[in-house]
């Protein structure tokens, strides 16, 4: 068995390849622990069926493996990871990262620039990275702690999360909620599930085919002209004292639909027949962006934020 085990390492130009080979037994499997200078400029690491380790590096670092979970800590450069189906944990990452896997979990816990994380179906976690965010995974949670730009957030089925993001946060569920906590600009959309906004500015444009939206505005920042739309649910959306803007809402819910708001500027023009919809619009500290309001069954409320 041990013969049929073969090491060879080959010399291209600056690169030096390191390649085991295994034989073909379902009882044998080899593992590897190499200790290289942690200055090398890059590291490239391959397994057809087995995990892979990498620490303490100042170059950039490629690992991939069909089969097998991955573990990257303190490395200094770009990385990309590419697994067939295990877990990737990645820890402290000073540049950018890259990570697509065919059906596992990610965690990252941080990354120095611009980021990539795909998974065919598994939960995604990310701490901070320093620059935009892109998640993508076919079925699971997602959550972001803290971006310093940009997210792009979708999920076939899941929870998506954002805590904090000074920029554009863009999101898309098929199928659960999103709650952002801390942005400039949203754009979410759901195909079932609420949708919640914290101390949000900006751009907002909400759509849900079902479940409740509610938007808290920030103080001291305005808005641009924004929507707010559910299908199946209520609006509630809490506006500062001093926020100037317009507010026109529209319920299409028939003789059961309210709108009630807090501001007495936001007039609501009554069908008596109650055939048409609810209307109501009004200029809030003399007006501003408009924040359009539409609910086909529910009830819209606009509240004054104390």
């Amino acid at each position: 068995m041990l013969r049929g085990f073969e090491v060879k390492t080959t010399t291209r130009g600056y690169l030096m390849y390191l390649t085991i080979t295994s034989p073909g037994l379902k009882t044998v499997s080899a593992e590897v622990s190499i200790t290289v200078p942690r200055s090398m400029r890059e590291a490239w690491i391959a397994t057809t069926a087995g995990n892979v380790q990498a620490y303490d590096f100042d170059g950039q670092v490629e690992a991939e493996t069909r089969g097998g979970r991955v573990q990257l800590d303190r490395i200094k450069q770009s990385t990309t990871v590419r697994a067939g189906g295990g877990d990737i944990t990645i820890g402290r990452i000073a540049g950018p990262v890259k990570c697509y896997s065919g059906g596992g979990n990610m965690r990252v816990d941080s990354a120095g620039g611009e980021s990539w994380f795909e998974t065919t179906g598994g939960e995604v976690y990310v701490g901070e990275v320093l620059g935009p965010i892109h998640v993508s995974t076919g079925a699971g949670n997602i959550k972001i702690v803290r971006s310093t730009a940009a997210v792009f957030a979708r999920t076939a089925g899941g929870v998506i999360e954002v805590d904090q993001a000074t920029g554009l946060v863009s999101a898309q569920n098929l199928g659960g909620a999103i709650q952002v906590n801390s942005a400039k600009g949203v754009q979410c959309e759901s195909n079932s599930g609420a949708i919640r906004l914290r101390n949000v500015d900006g751009s907002l444009r909400a759509i849900t085919a079902a479940g409740n939206i509610v938007a808290e505005l920030l103080a001291g920042h305005p808005i641009q002209d924004s929507t707010l739309s559910t299908n199946a649910g209520d609006i509630t959306v809490y506006v500062p004292s001093n926020l100037a803007m317009t507010v026109l809402a529209r319920n299409e819910s028939g003789g059961v639909g309210r709108i009630v708001s807090d501001f007495p500027e936001i007039r609501i023009r009554q069908d008596r027949l109650a055939i048409m919809p609810l209307v109501a619009e009004g200029a809030i500290n003399g007006g501003g962006p408009v924040l359009h309001l539409v609910a086909r069954a529910g009830t819209i409320y606009v509240r004054r934020e104390k």
